[in-house]
This record gives C-alpha cells, sequence and structure tokens, in this order.
C-alpha cells in the first residue's frame, strides 16, 4: 500500500514537472516571437542631421518594444548589403533601415530592389523600391536646432523667412512605416514637406513647437 502511494506521488510530480518545463518553453517561445528588430545602417562618420535621426529611431523602438541593430559602415558594396540584409532576414528582423546610403554605397547607380528595405536619402530616391526623403524647398533650408544668429535675421527683417528640414520627423516615420509593413506588407514612399518659418511663425511660437518634436 505504501509503496503505491510512493509510486502515486511520483507520477504526480513527474506530471507537474512536465507540465511546469511545457508552460515555460511556450513563454520563452512567445516572448521570442514578440520581440521585433529592425537593423539600421547609417555613415560611419557623426553629424547632427544622422544624429537627430537616429534619436527619433530609438524613441520610436523604446516606445514600441522594437530591437534596434545598428551597422556603422565607412563603404560597402552591393554584395556586401545583400549579406547583411539576408542576415537580417534569417534573425527575424521586420525591416532595414539606410540612412544616407550614399554616404556608403559603392554602386549607387544599381537599383536596390527589397521590399522590406526603407531609405532615408537625398540623392538615391529612384534606386530604392522604397524612400523617404524631404521635399524639395526654396533656400535657405536649415536642420533642427537652427541657430540663434538665423533666428534674430528674420526678427530683425533681415531675412524674409527659412525652410526647417525636421529630421527627427524623418526618422520616426521612417521606423513607423517597417513597423506598419511588419504587420500588413504594406510599404510606401515617405515624403516630408519643409516648414516655412518667417516673423509671424516664430512670434505665434510655430518655432518653438518644432523643437519638441
Amino acid at each position: 500500500m505504501k509503496n503505491n502511494k510512493k509510486k502515486y506521488a511520483l507520477v504526480i510530480i513527474l506530471i507537474l514537472f512536465i507540465a511546469f518545463f511545457s508552460s515555460q518553453c511556450m513563454m520563452t517561445r512567445t516572448n521570442t516571437e514578440s520581440k521585433k528588430t529592425v537593423a539600421v545602417i547609417l555613415p560611419y562618420t557623426y553629424n547632427k542631421e544622422n544624429s537627430r535621426i537616429l534619436d527619433a529611431i530609438r524613441d520610436y523602438a523604446h516606445n514600441n518594444s522594437i530591437i534596434l541593430d545598428v551597422w556603422h559602415e565607412k563603404s560597402l558594396s552591393s554584395n556586401e548589403l545583400s549579406s547583411i540584409i539576408a542576415n537580417e532576414e534569417q534573425n527575424h528582423a521586420i525591416g532595414i533601415l539606410l540612412i544616407y546610403p550614399e554616404n556608403y554605397l559603392t554602386q549607387q547607380e544599381k537599383h536596390y530592389d527589397y521590399n522590406n528595405v526603407l531609405a532615408i536619402t537625398a540623392t538615391m530616391q529612384t534606386a530604392f523600391s522604397h524612400y523617404a526623403a524631404f521635399e524639395n524647398s526654396p533656400s535657405p533650408s536649415y536642420l533642427l536646432p537652427v541657430s540663434a544668429q538665423v533666428i534674430k535675421k528674420i526678427q530683425d527683417g533681415k531675412t524674409d523667412c527659412i525652410y526647417i528640414k525636421n529630421t527627427y520627423k524623418l526618422g520616426y516615420e521612417s521606423i513607423q512605416m517597417l513597423d506598419t509593413y511588419s504587420r500588413n506588407k504594406y510599404m510606401k514612399d515617405i515624403s516630408i514637406p519643409c516648414h516655412k518659418v518667417d516673423k509671424a511663425a516664430i512670434e505665434s511660437g510655430e518655432l518653438d513647437a518644432l523643437l519638441t518634436n
């Protein structure tokens, strides 16, 4: 009788152990599948424009549980880019974001036909299936933040207006588009208008609102 009770207890313990182990495996698999990765390739050389774009990408990624795999490249051939994209796809990346590839791609005349790649570019719009860029604007145009000297010239009437390129918005909408693509396989080009700033815009606080983006 005692032996039967011991056997019964051992069976119960074994069943509980198997159930616990199975639930842990399922939880691990679910957590792994829920993680999203975006590969970001950008020029090796740091500048203000790339930095602000990357800030926006990181903010969106943080708020939407996306992991960033960042590549800094000095020079990248077509084959090397294909290899990176293939590697990221094997790692289940939801998309690849290229930041100003004209600064590191060695074959700029080639057409890069990738559905899950979005290129932030100023000169290579026709080289990619999908791109993000600023609309053409009259001169002068500036990146945020704008210096106090430039603002003073507008306030004093020495300059009628300037056009601002909001690089933060460009980066944010780009990674947002890749996230959208991961859910419904729909991607379109992004065209960001430049914001006109004149004396009236400064006095109304429009420039302050841009600086908070």
